[in-house]
């Protein structure tokens, strides 16, 4: 029974622990009927004609699904006449059976199809979606119009039984003539691979990641070979599959042959990161649906979010299903403030008791840090917040910064308001780490309202709201700069990156992830040159970092601090860094790297701003 062909396209992966797959439905068997009637002659057929595009088998595939879409609507039989592909060349180059099973048993020449551009939901009456799915029906019905059409010729799957390899993982790189004609931006390798990272170690600690090996497979699909070599010389914990590499024209039958050697060991992956703005990369995700339950959660765009209108297939607004975007951001919703709560007022009276004498105290000591000053506070703030649950009154003793200086520069209260009323000398805060494991002290654990989604970071976010009250000194010199922004960035270079604790990342990528934020609906094809009406602050130790982002996005009014040469262990740079530090907790939205102790304390602030600070 031919019909048994409908599986040739995904054969049984390496590895199947990942998820359920997909269900049988009978639309699948519908469409093949449909496709395949007893007696053409008595069939009512249409035409289907993409012999005159000159645009590549991407566009072609799905110019083909929506008209055999339409066709099935209207219940009729389509058929591809001519039989031929556009623009592909040679002998063979052209013909549609050269590559795959006819998409009919019946001939043209028919009419041609009716394309009622008046419908706008190509979704086929009468087909019912497998029970437990909870995709999106267009991209399922596309992916299933899409396994039906590239049944592989007898020719050629013998060479997808020598060449297709099922892997982990799938990208598409596509660079080439996509970036040239602007089709499309241009995105780092980084930027793909930091995404495989995140699905294949989602709990890694990023500082102690490096040479690692994962044991996962990669297929790489890619026009430039440059991007493999990169690829396999930068990311050695991955086993780095891919093409042959050789260098044919695209549009002869052997560029196709290998082109489609690529697309089919892309779908027999667990996991995918490309490029929405690319036509080859929404087929791996439509086909997807037709394998996985939770398809929606196995691929990744950096670009655009899965779209089926325009020039590929009408489907009403409510129908499409958007992919998550680079790290699974969620869009962000309207910012809300979060009802207030007694852990402040307690903390402020705890630390502030009317009489010293009659409480216990506790000393936090930094003064001997090496470290910046993130480290710094997140140690104070462990120490208060230990301090507070051991019912002791926590004080800075010596009253002092570490490592800056000198003069005023290694004084806490020439930057902020003193922790307590009392003074040391006293014993110091002795942690036991052991039983140190939850930020949230027994006796707020039941008293913080419900909408507080993570008690502990709301705590800490609320002692370094304590801690960072400031000087009059200082608060003196914040009102005089004071910067109001929508977006935050804080993008660390220098000694990060040289000391390799943290990855190094292109200033593309924070600038898009914000651009997913600031227009969270636009099609990405047709954003260049637009205005957002939005300021970003941007925070970084690398001056080349803030001309780079004034010349390359001038869609934003870019803010950043005065930018001065100065000792950052200094008062001066102190003062800098502190300027960077509250103009960035008090934007709306924020885009860093948490392997930063500064981009914590942002996110750890923002906690005390907003009730869903995860989409912040």
């Amino acid at each position: 029974n031919n019909n048994n062909n409908n599986k040739v396209i995904i054969p049984p992966t390496q590895n199947s622990t990942f998820s359920k797959e997909v269900p049988p439905s009978t639309f699948y068997d519908q469409l093949y009927a449909r496709q395949n009637p007893s007696d053409c002659s008595k069939a009512e057929k249409v035409s289907c004609d993409i012999s005159s595009s000159y645009l590549g088998f991407g566009y072609q595939l799905h110019q083909i699904t929506k008209c055999m879409l339409a066709a099935f609507r209207a219940g009729k039989t389509a058929v591809l006449y001519p039989p031929r592909l556009g623009r592909y060349a040679g002998e063979q180059g052209s013909k549609w059976d050269y590559f795959f099973k006819p998409i009919s048993s019946c001939d043209g020449p028919a009419p041609p199809v009716t394309m009622d551009d008046s419908v706008k939901d190509w979704f086929p009456p009468g087909v019912e979606l497998p029970p437990i799915m909870h995709i999106s029906k267009a991209t399922y019905v596309v992916g299933t119009v899409e396994k039906y059409l590239m049944r592989p010729s007898e020719r050629l799957q013998k060479r997808f039984d020598a060449e297709v390899k099922a892997s982990d993982f799938g990208m598409h790189v596509r660079r080439t003539d996509k970036i040239s004609m602007a089709e499309a931006w241009s995105h780092e390798l980084e930027q793909y691979m930091q995404a495989v990272d995140r699905i294949a170690a989602p709990r890694w600690n990023f500082h102690s990641a490096y040479g690692r090996k994962l044991g996962k497979t990669l297929f790489i699909a890619t026009d430039e070979g440059a991007v493999l070599e990169e690829a396999k010389r930068k990311f050695s914990h991955y086993e780095i599959r891919h093409g042959s590499g050789a260098q044919v024209d695209r549009y002869s039958a052997e560029g196709l042959d290998l082109f489609l050697v690529e697309l089919f060991s892309l779908i027999n992956t667990q996991y995918f990161v490309g490029t929405f703005s690319s036509q080859v990369s929404r087929i791996v995700y439509e086909i997807y649906h037709t394998k996985f339950v939770d398809a929606y959660h196995r691929a990744w765009s950096l670009d655009d979010p899965w779209y089926g209108d325009g020039y590929t297939l009408a489907f009403p607004a409510e129908n499409i299903q958007y992919p998550p975007a680079l790290y699974n951001m969620p869009l962000p919703p309207a910012t809300v403030v979060p009802p207030p709560t007694t852990f402040y007022d307690k903390l402020y009276k705890h630390q502030n008791p009317t009489d010293c004498s009659t409480v216990q105290l506790a000393a936090c000591d930094i003064s001997t840090s090496f470290l910046g000053f993130g480290y710094q506070l997140h140690q104070i703030t462990k120490c208060v917040t230990a301090a507070y649950a051991a019912g002791r009154v926590a004080v800075l003793w010596p009253a002092k910064l570490g490592k800056y200086g000198p003069e005023c520069g290694s004084d806490w209260t020439c930057f902020f308001q003193p922790i307590s009323t009392c003074t040391g000398p006293a014993p110091a805060m002795v942690i036991d780490e052991n039983k140190f494991k939850n930020w949230v002290p027994s006796d707020l654990a039941a008293s913080l309202p419900s909408t507080i989604r993570n008690p502990g970071i709301h705590v800490v976010g609320s002692v370094e709201k304590y801690l960072l009250r400031p000087s009059s000194r200082l608060q003196a010199r914040l009102d005089a700069g004071k910067v109001s922004a929508n977006f935050g960035a804080h993008i660390r270079r220098t000694d990060k990156i040289t000391s390799q604790e943290a990855w190094s990342h292109s200033v593309e990528q924070y600038m898009q992830a914000l651009d997913r934020i600031a227009m969270p609906h636009w099609n990405f094809h047709s954003a260049y040159g637009r205005k957002f009406g939005k300021s970003v602050f941007v925070a970084t130790d690398d001056a080349g970092v803030l001309q780079e982002v004034r010349t390359r996005y001038p869609q934003y009014t870019v803010l950043a601090g005065s930018g001065a040469s100065v000792d950052r262990y200094s008062m001066e740079g102190l003062d800098l860094f502190l300027e960077e530090l509250f103009a960035l907790a008090s934007t709306e939205y924020f885009v860093g790297t948490f392997s930063s102790q500064v981009s914590r304390i942002v996110y750890e602030l923002f906690h005390t701003k907003y009730s869903m600070p995860d989409h912040h």
